[in-house]
């Protein structure tokens, strides 16, 4: 069963506190802010992930392309006795629009490629299917399932997309249960292809707020904790 919102934001807070020193307090799990640190004064942390892709675009496609290789296996499957094992990967220049109808297509390239060997298949015989960039014909066995294996380049955590975060975060402050200072956990979750990417305090620069004293840049598996230096100007003192 999937985690509820509330239940994953905990949960990577849990996981942080194993490696960084928060404040003393009694924490309290909630809803803007997601956690709160109690004790003399009141410290309210909101958590998000940081998507390498800030259009939302990969995520989406990262979940459509397993879902079409699915379809695709089932369609094939339907209609075939032999269990053959795909592996294909995807051309992210060319997106999946539709997975139904890219499922049926896939479905039919199967039938295609089943005469050839084991191994890797040259571009040219999948040349009308754009949208993938690569193709592994495996063995015949009962059980087997296709595979979506997307190679791809760890990018350098971008300064711009971490700041368009902070205010994007800063705008949402007026929701925020009233605390006496605000933090903000970026999380960048290992596991999700739409979120790795290399963190370091190597490019960061100074970035001011209004909102938040701290911002932690977090990635999970890996166990890095960067804390991006923030000129802290709190506009709630402000004339």
């Amino acid at each position: 069963m999937a985690r509820r919102s509330s239940e994953i934001e905990e949960y990577y807070f849990e996981k942080l506190r194993t490696h960084y020193v928060f404040p003393e307090g009694k924490i309290v799990y909630g809803d803007k802010p997601d956690v709160k640190i109690i004790s003399n004064k009141i410290i309210g942390i909101e958590i998000t992930n940081f998507y390498t892709d800030r259009t939302g675009g990969e995520q989406s496609q990262i979940s459509m392309r397993l879902n079409a290789a699915q379809k695709a296996q089932k369609s094939y499957q339907d209609k075939h006795k032999n269990n053959i094992e795909f592996t294909f990967s995807f051309d992210r220049d060319f997106p999946i629009t539709n997975v139904g109808q890219f499922s049926k297509r896939l479905a039919l390239l199967a039938e295609r490629l089943e005469p050839h060997p084991i191994g890797w298949i040259s571009r040219e015989y999948f040349a009308d299917v754009k949208e993938l960039s690569f193709v592994w014909r495996g063995k015949e066995y009962d059980d087997c399932e296709w595979k979506v294996a997307q190679p791809f380049t760890i990018s350098m955590m971008n300064i711009d997309h971490l700041e368009e975060i902070i205010r994007e975060k800063e705008k949402k402050a007026a929701q925020y249960q009233a605390c006496d200072a605000n933090w903000l956990l970026i999380v960048v979750d290992f596991i999700n292809l739409a979120q790795d990417q290399e963190i370091s305090n190597a490019a960061l620069k100074e970035i001011q707020s209004d909102v938040f004293e701290k911002v932690i840049v977090y990635k999970t598996v890996l166990e890095q904790i960067v804390e991006v230096p923030i000129i802290f100007s709190d506009s709630r003192n402000k004339n």
